[in-house]
């Protein structure tokens, strides 16, 4: 997915994601899908918060520590810089 596909909300910052998680490929694969399933739940485009709450899963899903500040700064950093998280 790219930042411009009308299936992402203006708020996906992917380039954020890719800093700040140190995971692979499928992982990867795991959270778009899982967020893809998350916004259609919502009957929505994938926002930060779709992105956020997949790779929180994925991390509970892997063994790796989740620190759930880190996950909600994703949600707070992506409404505060568009308003688009909720």
């Amino acid at each position: 997915m790219r930042s411009g596909d009308h299936f992402l909300a203006g708020d996906a910052d992917l380039d954020l994601l890719s800093r700040r998680f140190n995971i692979t490929g499928g992982n990867i694969k795991n959270i778009a899908l899982a967020a893809a399933f998350l916004a259609a739940g919502d009957g929505r485009v994938i926002d930060m918060r779709h992105l956020a709450l997949a790779a929180r899963r994925e991390y509970q899903k892997i063994g790796k520590l989740v620190v759930e500040a880190e996950f909600n700064s994703l949600v707070h950093t992506a409404s505060d810089g568009n308003g688009v998280a909720s």
